[in-house]
């Protein structure tokens, strides 16, 4: 059977953070949750994945989840619709990935110091 992931109770509390040995290998810099109606979310999210030590530039992701037994559950496959798409477009048209990055290093660097 596959592992069906993180699963999360509310849709304000879904990340795409990947955690590995005690490790953030994915760190996620911004979300905005595009839709949600009807058992079914979609969101736009901006991460950075670790590689050799140095997190890669910014790069973004649409993920649709659907409510399952009152928990928020990564689904699989992805339709959007065409308002969707723009809605979408819209997010990532407002994010500047130079300043994502420098605030996930300033909030990184505040951890660390903590």
């Amino acid at each position: 059977m596959r592992d069906p992931g993180p699963t999360f109770e509310h849709v304000d509390d879904i990340t795409c953070e990947f955690w590995a040995r005690g490790q953030l290998r994915r760190r996620q810099v911004a979300s905005h949750v595009i839709e949600n109606r009807s058992g079914w979310a979609t969101i736009a999210f901006a991460f950075q994945d670790l590689r050799d030590g140095c997190y890669e530039p910014v790069r973004y992701m649409l993920v649709r989840w659907r409510m399952v037994a009152g928990r928020w559950h990564r689904d699989t496959g992805i339709n959007l619709r065409p308002d969707t798409e723009l809605r979408a477009h819209d997010v990532f048209a407002s994010w500047d990935p130079r300043e994502l990055a420098a605030a996930a290093d300033v909030e990184a660097a505040a951890d660390d110091a903590a």
